[in-house]
């Protein structure tokens, strides 16, 4: 049985990759799904609230749980984590997919998604989300989870760990995915990140966008099968 983690994306939680990790779960998989610090219900811990720190928490993790050789799915910035993570510790990963994971920053761009996340505006113009992120991230933690995140964006955008030189140093086989009509991540920069991997691969998942609700289960758990399973 191979072992899978998967990781949600910024201003996530794990319980938004229930569905996936069920299908995984039927074809054969044991599946751990993995919250980032500071989100849900999770404590921040020891753990700084950036792409080092949740990378730190996924070594981490991986190693309390005596794991090995894992395969790891991480949607959005769950996947910047998880090459993050790699890059530190490759010998405890197997393969990783992402999808919808963002590889284009710089300081316009973040300053761009950073716009996204001002709380103010989320109650007064999609209150229904903002609803769903208290509940998601407790009352008293939701705001903090935006501005966190929106500070965490703004130092990607000054200094990106992910491009193109580093990527040559991750042998393993990643698959970077990205869905067809999302309006945030630049497809023709994730490709140059899949070309600058040694054993990438470059995929567009028909029909979807970026939010992982909007993702057909069923297509993206194909493209899974199709990736891992021969790995």
């Amino acid at each position: 049985m191979k072992d899978i983690i998967l990781i949600h994306g910024a201003i996530g939680a794990g319980e938004q990759l229930l569905p996936i990790e069920n299908f995984l779960k039927e074809n054969g998989f044991r599946c751990f799904n993995f919250t980032l610090p500071g989100h849900g219900k999770k404590n921040l811990d020891e753990f700084s609230f950036s792409i080092e720190g949740f990378a730190q928490a996924l070594i981490r993790f991986i190693e309390e749980k005596n794991l090995s050789q894992v395969y790891v799915f991480g949607y959005s910035m769950g996947g910047y984590v998880a090459l993050a993570a790699c890059l530190q510790k490759p010998e405890l990963f197997r393969a990783i997919a992402t999808l919808g994971t963002k590889f284009d920053w710089s300081i316009e761009s973040a300053a761009t998604e950073v716009k996204k996340l001002n709380a103010e505006k989320i109650i007064e113009k999609v209150p229904h989300f903002a609803t769903i992120l208290a509940n998601r991230h407790g009352d008293e933690n939701w705001k903090t989870v935006l501005k966190s995140t929106a500070d965490l964006m703004l130092r990607l955008g000054e200094k990106p760990i992910i491009h193109p030189p580093v990527c040559a140093s991750i042998l393993l086989p990643v698959s970077i995915m990205v869905a067809e009509h999302d309006d945030m991540v630049d497809q023709s920069f994730s490709r140059q990140i899949a070309a600058s991997l040694p054993n990438g691969k470059f995929q567009v998942l028909p029909h979807a966008h970026h939010p992982i609700e909007k993702v057909s289960i069923t297509d993206l758990g194909e493209q899974f099968m199709a990736f891992f399973t021969y790995l």
